[in-house]
């Protein structure tokens, strides 16, 4: 008789169970967001380039952008908008007002919580520290290491992760940046730890604390965000992800003619039907990611629906944002206005990172030619990454020119062995952590690779220009001869991993 009973009792509480989860309503979460915006505050063309309203509409913009998450974040319950970094560089805005525009206007529209990206290291920490200071929002980051930056670590500001409650529910966003941000970036001291470990971590930290619905707002790549999902997703619910500028769209027929690399969401699925979605929202304001998720008691997804939003012309801009935009529009075209040259074709960089460009060139020669005196004609050596923006047929104003290379590398001479060039050379043709290439553009120097030889052997010819006897030939580059090179203070320095050209001597640093 006893054992009927418990098993009477036991058959009662399942269906008490079942009644419960069936009849309790599910919990609804609308998220708004952005990921590299890269200074796109003015409105923008189809290509994300400076807009020509006599050729073609308008599109995004910062003011748009307003307008639509303002909208989602008003017409929904428990809204949220979360920014996933890379707010810096990519314009004249950013390359002449560095972060004072970008605090301003992104103090006018405050997420919840911001990821670190990248490119906010472009200034190093000193233009960082006060971007992270004046932030109305909470800036998150889980695996960033400020102990040996004094400045940085002293203001306190940049948190793991951050609790919110809507409606009675508590929701965590951990946040996490690109594992080698230091190696791409000038991050001086700063250092980067696992993204999956930290996310490990703190997930199973706030699960612990009774908080069932986590959010990972992620500077880390697409790659890198599905590897998350899968080996520290038992936790987590969610990624809102940047930096690799992935265009995630669910159907056949987006509303403009970017490349779909996945879904959106993308769904990584774990054991017992637990469910992590990852998105992204392409790159530069062109589209805002939307994404309503339905959760059960137990902070388990259920459904979704949501796509992102295209920011076309249609789309008013919002009143307050284009207000606080005009006067730092009427400085940014005062300050790159002036003319300091002309071009009779077209300066591309479309084709950089995979062969020499005309961009590329021009700079090249530039460099060397910042060095040249009657004795001197240096060779020089600049990745790929240091060009942004193409330069246009036509006249070149100083906007122009600090739009296309808006990094605050000095250019520097140094003398360095061939061995130590030919291993530059060869690190230049090595696929970085998005596959991409970062073809050296060259002047002095001819070099012919192999590209179906093993990464570190493709070099298989390399001429350098060499004076004999007051004239310049070509000659073979020498492992064990010096020469003088001339290159961004970025690459001398190591970053993007041209490590051996930190073997430089006699460094002198330039403009």
């Amino acid at each position: 008789m006893p054992l009927i009973i418990a098993l009477i009792l036991l058959n009662l509480l399942s269906n008490l169970e079942y009644c419960n989860s069936v009849d309790l309503p599910l919990y609804e979460l609308t998220i708004a967001h952005i990921n590299d915006l890269h200074a796109r505050f003015d409105e923008t063309n189809e290509k994300s380039g400076k807009c020509v309203p006599a050729r073609a509409p308008c599109i995004a913009g910062f003011a748009r952008v307003a307008t639509t998450i303002k909208k989602l974040l008003n017409d929904n319950k428990n809204s949220i908008y979360l920014n996933a970094g890379d707010n810096y560089q990519g314009t004249l805005w950013y390359s002449l007002l560095k972060w004072n525009v970008t605090l301003d206007l992104m103090n006018r529209l405050v997420p919840a919580a911001m990821a670190l990206g990248n490119h906010e290291f472009d200034d190093a920490i000193s233009g960082l520290i006060p971007y992270i200071k004046g932030l109305k929002s909470p800036t998150v980051c889980a695996n960033i290491l400020t102990e040996d930056e004094p400045e940085l670590h002293k203001l306190n500001k940049i948190k793991p992760y951050i609790v919110i409650e809507k409606s009675g529910r508590k929701i965590g966003i951990i946040g996490v940046s690109f594992d080698k941000i230091h190696d791409i970036s000038s991050t001086e001291k700063v250092r980067f730890t696992s993204s999956i470990d930290a996310v490990k971590k703190y997930s199973e930290m706030l699960k612990n604390q009774g908080v069932n619905i986590v959010i990972v707002l992620s500077h880390c790549g697409l790659d890198l965000d599905k590897e998350i999902a899968d080996k520290a997703g038992e936790n987590i619910d969610i990624i809102i992800g940047g930096h690799s500028h992935a265009f995630l769209y669910t159907g056949s027929n987006p509303p403009s003619k970017d490349q779909i690399e996945g879904d959106y969401p993308i769904v990584v699925e774990h054991g017992r039907g637990h469910k992590v979605l990852i998105t992204q929202a392409l790159a530069y304001g062109k589209y805002v990611g939307n994404i309503k998720v339905f959760f059960d008691q137990k902070g388990e997804v259920q459904k979704w629906e949501g796509q992102p939003i295209y920011q076309s012309s249609k789309i008013r801009v919002d009143a307050g944002i284009s207000k606080a935009m005009k006067p730092w529009r009427q400085e940014v075209k005062r300050l790159g206005s002036t003319q300091i040259g002309k071009t009779e074709i077209s300066l591309n960089r479309e084709h950089c990172r995979k062969q020499e460009c005309t961009l590329g060139s021009l700079v090249a020669d530039a460099f060397q030619n910042e060095y040249q005196t009657e004795t001197l004609t240096p060779l020089a050596i600049i990745q790929a990454g240091y060009f942004r923006n193409p330069i246009e047929a036509g006249d070149i104003t100083y906007g122009d020119a600090l739009e296309s290379i808006p990094y605050g590398s000095s250019v520097d001479l140094i003398e360095i062995s061939g061995n130590d060039l030919r291993e530059a050379l060869e690190n230049s043709v090595k696929k970085d952590h998005e596959g991409r290439l970062n073809v050296a553009q060259v002047a002095g120097i001819t070099v012919e690779y192999d590209m179906s030889k093993p990464e570190g052997s493709r070099v298989i010819q390399c001429q350098v220009m060499s004076e004999e006897n007051g004239n310049y030939v070509s000659r073979p580059l020498r492992n064990n001869k010096s020469y003088k090179v001339v290159a961004p203070s970025f690459i001398i320095g190591g970053g993007d991993k041209f490590t051996s050209l930190t073997n430089g001597k006699s460094r002198h640093v330039g403009r």
